[in-house]
C-alpha cells in the first residue's frame, strides 16, 4: 500500500504538447508537381489531399484548395488545362 502511495504523489509527468500549442498546421514535404502523366494521377491526389487534411486552417474554402491544385501542377499542358477552366 505504501508503494502506491508513493506512485500518487509522485509529480505527474510532463504532458506532451497538444496540437493547438504546437501550431495549427503540420509541415509537410511539398506536394510533386503534377506533370500531366496518367500514372502520376493517383500519388498526385493523394499528396495534395494530405496536405489539405493535415492544414485544414490554411483552406478555408474550396477555392483555396483550386488554387493550391493549380500552384502545383507543371508547366505546359497541366498548366493550360487548369487555366481554361479558371475562366
Amino acid at each position: 500500500m505504501a508503494e502506491v502511495a508513493r506512485r500518487t504523489n509522485a509529480p505527474a509527468p510532463a504532458s506532451i504538447p497538444t496540437p493547438s500549442a504546437r501550431g495549427n498546421s503540420i509541415k509537410l514535404r511539398n506536394v510533386r508537381l503534377f506533370n500531366g502523366k496518367h500514372s502520376e494521377v493517383t500519388p498526385f491526389l493523394s499528396e495534395i489531399k494530405r496536405n489539405i487534411e493535415f492544414n485544414a486552417a490554411s483552406f478555408p474554402d474550396d477555392h483555396a484548395k483550386i488554387l493550391f491544385v493549380g500552384l502545383n501542377l507543371k508547366d505546359g499542358i497541366p498548366v493550360e488545362w487548369f487555366n481554361q477552366l479558371e475562366r
